[in-house]
Protein backbone atom coordinates (compact mmCIF):
# COMPACT_ATOMS: atom_id res chain seq x y z
CA UNK A 1 0.00 0.00 0.00
CA UNK A 2 0.95 3.97 -1.06
CA UNK A 3 1.77 5.28 2.39
CA UNK A 4 0.97 8.64 2.74
CA UNK A 5 1.18 11.54 5.38
CA UNK A 6 -1.45 14.48 5.82
CA UNK A 7 0.72 17.43 7.02
CA UNK A 8 -0.27 20.29 8.78
CA UNK A 9 1.42 23.77 8.85
CA UNK A 10 0.93 26.11 11.94
CA UNK A 11 1.21 28.94 13.14
CA UNK A 12 3.96 30.06 15.97
CA UNK A 13 6.23 32.65 16.16
CA UNK A 14 9.45 31.91 13.16
CA UNK A 15 9.94 29.91 10.41
CA UNK A 16 10.86 25.86 10.27
CA UNK A 17 9.48 24.09 7.73
CA UNK A 18 10.65 20.54 6.94
CA UNK A 19 7.80 19.21 6.02
CA UNK A 20 9.68 14.86 5.96
CA UNK A 21 9.48 12.18 7.98
CA UNK A 22 13.16 11.79 9.42
CA UNK A 23 14.54 8.48 10.16
CA UNK A 24 18.52 9.23 10.81
CA UNK A 25 20.24 10.57 8.21
CA UNK A 26 17.64 9.82 5.39
CA UNK A 27 14.91 11.67 4.51
CA UNK A 28 10.83 10.08 3.17
CA UNK A 29 9.16 12.57 1.37
CA UNK A 30 5.53 11.87 0.58
CA UNK A 31 3.97 14.64 -1.78
CA UNK A 32 5.47 18.33 -2.60
CA UNK A 33 1.76 19.98 -1.79
CA UNK A 34 1.66 21.58 1.66
CA UNK A 35 -1.35 22.84 3.85
CA UNK A 36 -0.55 25.92 5.31
CA UNK A 37 -1.71 27.96 7.99
CA UNK A 38 -0.41 31.53 8.48
CA UNK A 39 -0.62 34.01 11.55
CA UNK A 40 -1.42 36.85 9.92
CA UNK A 41 -4.27 36.68 7.09
CA UNK A 42 -4.37 37.70 3.63
CA UNK A 43 -3.23 36.73 -0.17
CA UNK A 44 -0.18 39.16 0.07
CA UNK A 45 1.23 37.65 3.44
CA UNK A 46 0.84 33.83 2.14
CA UNK A 47 2.58 35.00 -0.97
CA UNK A 48 5.22 36.58 0.59
CA UNK A 49 6.20 33.79 2.94
CA UNK A 50 5.80 31.01 -0.11
CA UNK A 51 8.29 33.28 -2.30
CA UNK A 52 10.54 33.84 0.73
CA UNK A 53 10.95 30.03 1.08
CA UNK A 54 10.90 28.81 -2.27
CA UNK A 55 7.47 27.89 -2.36
CA UNK A 56 4.48 28.67 -4.79
CA UNK A 57 1.16 30.03 -3.45
CA UNK A 58 -1.51 28.05 -5.20
CA UNK A 59 -4.48 29.46 -3.12
CA UNK A 60 -6.69 29.67 0.04
CA UNK A 61 -8.21 26.82 1.12
CA UNK A 62 -11.91 26.56 1.05
CA UNK A 63 -11.49 30.73 0.77
CA UNK A 64 -9.65 30.93 3.94
CA UNK A 65 -7.15 33.69 4.29
CA UNK A 66 -5.16 32.19 7.00
CA UNK A 67 -5.02 28.15 5.62
CA UNK A 68 -3.35 28.15 2.09
CA UNK A 69 -1.98 25.44 0.00
CA UNK A 70 2.14 25.77 -1.15
CA UNK A 71 3.85 24.08 -3.46
CA UNK A 72 7.33 23.34 -3.26
CA UNK A 73 8.87 22.64 -6.91
CA UNK A 74 12.07 21.65 -5.92
CA UNK A 75 10.40 18.04 -4.46
CA UNK A 76 9.70 15.18 -6.28
CA UNK A 77 6.11 14.44 -6.65
CA UNK A 78 6.77 10.56 -6.10
CA UNK A 79 7.79 9.46 -2.82
CA UNK A 80 11.36 9.65 -2.67
CA UNK A 81 14.68 9.32 -0.25
CA UNK A 82 17.59 11.57 -0.17
CA UNK A 83 20.51 12.28 2.35
CA UNK A 84 19.26 14.82 5.08
CA UNK A 85 22.03 17.41 3.48
CA UNK A 86 19.84 18.25 0.80
CA UNK A 87 17.59 20.01 2.54
CA UNK A 88 18.66 23.02 4.39
CA UNK A 89 16.20 24.43 7.29
CA UNK A 90 14.84 27.61 6.67
CA UNK A 91 15.95 30.53 8.60
CA UNK A 92 13.95 32.69 11.36
CA UNK A 93 11.48 34.73 10.70
CA UNK A 94 10.51 36.49 12.77
CA UNK A 95 6.62 37.04 11.54
CA UNK A 96 5.61 33.76 11.05
CA UNK A 97 6.44 30.38 11.91
CA UNK A 98 5.24 27.15 10.17
CA UNK A 99 5.56 24.03 12.10
CA UNK A 100 4.26 20.44 11.01
CA UNK A 101 2.30 17.94 12.46
CA UNK A 102 2.05 13.99 10.74
CA UNK A 103 -1.53 13.03 11.08
CA UNK A 104 -2.05 8.82 11.15
CA UNK A 105 -2.16 6.74 8.17
CA UNK A 106 -5.36 4.99 7.77
CA UNK A 107 -5.84 2.82 10.67
CA UNK A 108 -8.86 0.13 8.67
CA UNK A 109 -7.40 -3.44 8.40
CA UNK A 110 -9.23 -3.04 5.24
CA UNK A 111 -7.88 -0.12 3.64
CA UNK A 112 -5.82 -2.12 1.25
CA UNK A 113 -8.78 -3.87 0.21
CA UNK A 114 -10.31 -0.39 -0.62
CA UNK A 115 -9.70 0.35 -4.08
CA UNK A 116 -12.48 3.01 -4.27
CA UNK A 117 -9.99 5.46 -2.02
CA UNK A 118 -6.29 4.01 -3.04
CA UNK A 119 -6.82 2.00 -6.56
CA UNK A 120 -3.21 0.40 -6.82
CA UNK A 121 -4.44 -2.47 -8.93
CA UNK A 122 -5.46 -4.48 -5.72
CA UNK A 123 -8.55 -5.60 -7.45
CA UNK A 124 -7.34 -5.99 -11.05
CA UNK A 125 -8.45 -2.78 -11.71
CA UNK A 126 -6.74 -0.04 -13.27
CA UNK A 127 -4.29 1.74 -10.99
CA UNK A 128 -4.87 5.58 -9.80
CA UNK A 129 -8.61 5.20 -11.06
CA UNK A 130 -10.37 5.69 -7.58
CA UNK A 131 -11.83 9.13 -5.42
CA UNK A 132 -8.53 10.33 -5.20
CA UNK A 133 -9.41 11.02 -2.00
CA UNK A 134 -5.47 11.49 -0.07
CA UNK A 135 -4.91 14.29 -1.89
CA UNK A 136 -8.17 15.66 -0.57
CA UNK A 137 -6.77 15.03 3.01
CA UNK A 138 -3.45 16.05 2.45
CA UNK A 139 -5.00 19.82 2.05
CA UNK A 140 -6.85 19.35 5.54
CA UNK A 141 -10.03 18.54 3.38
CA UNK A 142 -12.52 16.02 5.52
CA UNK A 143 -15.84 16.89 4.86
CA UNK A 144 -16.40 18.08 8.16
CA UNK A 145 -19.94 20.24 8.91
CA UNK A 146 -20.74 18.94 5.28
CA UNK A 147 -24.06 17.50 4.31
CA UNK A 148 -24.38 15.54 1.67
CA UNK A 149 -27.90 14.48 0.19
CA UNK A 150 -27.69 10.89 -1.76
CA UNK A 151 -31.17 9.36 -3.35
CA UNK A 152 -31.01 5.07 -3.27
CA UNK A 153 -32.54 2.52 -1.86
CA UNK A 154 -32.81 3.26 1.89
CA UNK A 155 -29.68 3.63 4.18
CA UNK A 156 -29.11 1.48 7.78
CA UNK A 157 -28.90 4.69 10.00
CA UNK A 158 -28.43 2.18 13.01
CA UNK A 159 -25.71 0.78 11.61
CA UNK A 160 -22.44 2.46 14.31
CA UNK A 161 -20.78 3.41 11.30
CA UNK A 162 -23.69 5.22 9.82
CA UNK A 163 -25.39 6.69 13.87
CA UNK A 164 -23.17 9.59 14.05
CA UNK A 165 -23.21 10.86 10.51
CA UNK A 166 -27.21 11.04 9.69
CA UNK A 167 -29.20 13.81 9.24
CA UNK A 168 -32.59 12.88 10.59
CA UNK A 169 -34.44 15.83 9.62
CA UNK A 170 -33.27 16.12 6.23
CA UNK A 171 -34.50 12.65 5.23
CA UNK A 172 -37.23 11.02 4.03
CA UNK A 173 -38.62 7.66 2.69
CA UNK A 174 -40.47 8.49 -0.51
CA UNK A 175 -41.38 5.14 -0.99
CA UNK A 176 -43.17 4.79 2.16
CA UNK A 177 -43.85 8.34 2.52
CA UNK A 178 -42.60 8.91 6.16
CA UNK A 179 -39.50 10.43 7.62
CA UNK A 180 -37.68 7.04 8.38
CA UNK A 181 -35.66 5.67 5.12
CA UNK A 182 -34.86 2.32 6.62
CA UNK A 183 -34.11 -0.41 3.85
CA UNK A 184 -36.63 -2.89 3.09
CA UNK A 185 -33.69 -5.81 3.27
CA UNK A 186 -34.06 -9.11 1.35
CA UNK A 187 -32.28 -12.33 1.45
CA UNK A 188 -30.13 -11.38 -1.33
CA UNK A 189 -29.40 -7.67 0.36
CA UNK A 190 -30.38 -6.35 -2.87
CA UNK A 191 -31.72 -3.11 -0.81
CA UNK A 192 -28.07 -2.37 0.58
CA UNK A 193 -26.92 -0.36 -2.21
CA UNK A 194 -27.64 3.05 -0.27
CA UNK A 195 -26.19 1.93 3.02
CA UNK A 196 -23.01 0.99 1.14
CA UNK A 197 -22.64 4.08 -0.29
CA UNK A 198 -23.38 6.51 2.20
CA UNK A 199 -20.78 4.62 4.35
CA UNK A 200 -18.10 5.56 1.44
CA UNK A 201 -19.30 9.44 2.27
CA UNK A 202 -18.74 9.19 5.91
CA UNK A 203 -16.04 6.81 6.74
CA UNK A 204 -13.33 8.26 8.52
Amino acid sequence: MRRWHKWQLCSTYGILLFLICTSGNAVEIYTNHFYVHIKHPGIENAHSIAKRHGFINRGSVLGSATDWHFVQPALSHARTKRSFTHYKKLNDDHDEQLDFTAAQSPTDPLYPYQWYLNNIGQANGKPRLDLNVEKAWVLGITGKNITTAIMDDGVDYMHPDLANNFNARASYDFSSNDPFPYPRYTDDWFNSHGTRYHLIVVLR
